[in-house]
């Protein structure tokens, strides 16, 4: 109970960093410098334009009216995950945009499409990273690519470019270049963020001495195994192959324990860039290793 509460604080304090970090980015750097962007910021900024409105009300208007399309189309469950950014995001955006030295920061605009475009997508990746959303115009957009059966990522795509043309009157061929930055910035920065973790290395090992290399895994370097059923492309002979998950600095000492069993060893290296489960985020001190002559001895 008390791990879960644990969880739950945890997240809701990294989606809180991350609505500020995107808040930060956007008034220190895409609005003083007067370029455009996606999203509710970016269609805030052209009611903006063309109405008066302060940014942050126009954040929060249409926030609130993306977040009641998503309670009665998504449902509760999905609505509950954009309530905390639904609000905490243009009350951002109003107190960032009251302190003096956030809008003189930066004069520089390429400066601005880079560490706004970046800042953006760290706050974005950060809150999706926790399972929630930042709201907006995310909202509208998932319920069309639903009812419509079209890739959601294309459809934001689709959005953000219609957002950039609203802004594309008012804003200068070099504004919309710099505009254009800032969504790549994002974009990456928010991929980058997805999928960070403790990078490991995924090996897959074939060999006839499946058994011997196995049990060096679990004595010598700690590392679990899985022992996978196969059949040989050229001959189709069944053999057992052998995925672990090591970490960067144990490949060098697995190949060379892998050579002194079988120099004849068919190794496979991976990248991954996040692994749960015993022996990473869960302990393998409790499990104990069953060899397969002990297996051999009981049979």
């Amino acid at each position: 109970m008390k791990q879960n509460i644990k969880s739950q604080l945890f997240s809701i304090g990294v989606i809180f960093i991350g609505n500020i970090i995107l808040a930060f980015g956007v008034m220190a750097f895409i609005v003083p410098a007067g370029l455009i962007t996606g999203g509710a910021t970016g269609l805030s900024i052209a009611l903006s334009h063309y109405f008066n409105i302060p940014l942050e009300t126009g954040v929060t208007i249409l926030n609130v009216i993306c977040f009641i399309m998503g309670l009665f189309v998504l449902g509760k469950k999905f609505a509950f995950t954009t309530l905390l950014s639904t609000f905490l995001y243009p009350a951002a955006l109003g107190i960032l945009g009251n302190i003096p030295w956030v809008a003189t920061l930066n004069t520089d605009p390429l400066l601005a499409a880079i560490y706004g475009g970046a800042l953006t997508g760290l706050g974005v990746g950060l809150v999706i990273r926790m399972g929630a959303s930042t709201g907006g115009m995310d909202i509208p957009t998932i319920i069309v690519a639903k009812k419509l059966r079209l890739s959601i990522a294309y459809t934001m795509y689709a959005v953000d470019f219609a957002i950039l043309l609203c802004q594309m009157s008012f804003s200068s061929s070099q504004q919309v270049l710099y505009g254009i930055m800032v969504l790549v910035a994002t974009t990456i920065l928010m991929d980058k963020v997805m999928v960070i973790g403790v990078h490991q290395t995924q090996v897959m090992i074939v060999s006839p001495k499946y058994m011997e290399i196995n049990d060096m895994l679990q004595e010598k370097l700690n590392r679990g195994s899985t022992l996978l059923e196969a059949l040989t492309g050229r001959v189709k002979k069944p053999i057992k192959v052998i995925m672990t998950v090591v970490s960067n600095r144990q490949v060098p000492e697995l190949h060379q324990l892998v050579g002194q069993v079988d120099p004849n060893a068919f190794i496979v290296v991976n990248q991954v860039n996040e692994v749960k489960g015993n022996g990473f985020t869960l302990t393998l001190d409790d499990i104990p290793i069953v060899r397969f002559a002990e297996l051999g001895d009981k049979e």
